[in-house]
């Protein structure tokens, strides 16, 4: 991550030890400065969002999804129908 992000992303990020593994914690303003790790994080999230039965656990990912996604794009995930009725307000069957 260094070489590919400099001294100031590492400088964000906390590891720590928990039990045999590494943990790697990114603070999520830094998510949202490189597109390239944003577009990964918003990946998993859906992959977790899809597999996630904790319904507190799903307002999580999806207030996250919303922090990291366009406008358009949290409304697209929110009401997939809501653009096909804008692009035609004649057809409202909700």
């Amino acid at each position: 991550m260094k070489a590919v992000y400099g001294n100031g992303l590492q400088a964000r990020v906390n590891t720590r030890k928990s039990g045999k593994y590494r943990v790697v914690t990114i603070p999520m303003h830094v998510f949202e400065r490189y597109e390239d790790i944003k577009a990964q994080v918003v990946k998993v999230l859906c992959r977790k969002l899809e597999r996630v039965k904790d319904e507190r656990k799903k307002q999580i990912i999806t207030k996250h999804l919303r922090r990291l996604t366009p406008t358009k794009g949290a409304v697209a995930v929110e009401h997939p129908n809501r653009e096909s009725t804008q692009a035609n307000p004649g057809n409202q069957n909700l």
